[in-house]
């Protein structure tokens, strides 16, 4: 057994209530023979520390790309519990192996539990776009759509499934996803038109910006958001002065989600807006709106003017920002370390 990974183990038997920093670098990119030692050890923990450990690996892969756990993840995705399951999926949501399509497709179909097939439908919806890109092969792509378009019609899926199936459909051009979305904005339920909507942003289709732009003033809340969304992803530029009024809404995540729209929407008010949003020095949305302005800049093709010298200004913040965010980490790092 190679040192480090016997380590790493220890240290998942002691099952602290955190988990060690050394245990991320210590499991990515397991061997053949690593795994069998890990799946060894599997049963004798808690649990509880399973899906903290699924869970935790998520995160740090997400912040450290170097990272890669997909050999754990494939094996867990057949767990014999659920929410390591549904963990298993979403770690392994923004990897484009074609070898997952089936194995998506069938805890879509098979899997026992709603909250697992809900994050297949999702996953699958990658696919979906990747096979309109024409980066998969269209034999592995053949089958995601149909997979998809028989969950939104099942009469006995829940709800739940069906919304994020519906959404996943939203990334097809192909004339049937344009019908199931107008099926699902005209349904009762609002989590299903908000799922419509969302669908509307990831569909690249102009066809829903009138729809989207007149959601933006629906009296739900869930519908808004979804609608916020959309704009941003469909680039609505029309739809920047109902987003700037958004940036005063009471709920954080809809400030949120107006923020990075309005990086995306772009227009003559997006970005006084945003500068507005960033030096106001709200923790919450600072580094979004940031993130936003960069975007700005990058869909304007660099273009240079007035606003040279808040470029220079925005960098140097950023720049300070990112240097106090690796601070935290390294201060949660030693932390995890000790414990």
């Amino acid at each position: 057994m190679d040192k480090n990974l016997s380590q790493t183990l220890d240290l998942l038997r002691q099952e602290s209530d955190t988990i060690p920093y050394p245990v991320f670098g210590g499991l990515s990119d397991l061997s053949r023979s690593d795994m069998a030692l890990l799946q060894a050890a599997w049963s004798h923990w808690s649990l509880t520390r399973r899906q903290k450990l699924i869970q935790a690996l998520n995160v740090r892969a997400r912040a450290r790309v170097e990272l890669d756990y997909t050999m754990i993840l494939l094996w867990t995705l057949a767990d014999a519990d659920p929410t390591v399951r549904r963990l298993s999926i979403e770690g392994l949501r923004e990897d484009d192996d074609e070898s997952l399509i089936p194995l998506f497709v069938q805890a879509l179909q098979t899997d026992p539990d709603a909250e697992v097939r809900a994050a297949a439908a999702k996953a699958l919806g990658q696919f979906v776009l990747l096979g309109e890109y024409e980066e998969i092969a269209v034999a592995n792509a053949g089958g995601v759509l149909p997979a998809l378009l028989a969950t939104v019609a099942s009469a006995s899926e829940l709800l739940s499934v069906r919304r994020q199936a519906v959404e996943a459909v939203g990334y097809a051009s192909d004339q049937r996803a344009r019908a199931v979305i107008e099926d699902a904005y005209r349904d009762e339920d609002e989590a299903m038109q908000a799922s419509a909507l969302r669908a509307m942003g990831n569909s690249a289709d102009r066809h829903w910006n009138k729809t989207v732009r007149d959601a933006l003033d629906s009296h739900s809340h869930v519908k808004r958001l979804a609608a916020v969304y959309a704009a941003g992803e469909l680039e609505i530029q029309a739809a920047a002065p109902r987003l700037i009024i958004l940036l005063d809404d009471p709920d954080p995540a809809m400030r949120r989600a107006a923020v990075t729209a309005l990086g995306t929407v772009g227009g003559p008010l997006a970005r006084p807006a945003l500068q507005a949003v960033f030096r106001a020095e709200d923790d919450d949305l600072e580094l979004l709106a940031a993130d936003a302005l960069e975007t700005l800049d990058f869909n304007s093709q660099g273009l240079t003017g007035a606003d040279d010298e808040f470029g220079d200004e925005l960098d140097d913040e950023i720049d300070d920002e990112k240097e106090d965010d690796e601070d935290d980490d390294q201060d949660v790092a030693d932390d995890d370390f000790d414990d």
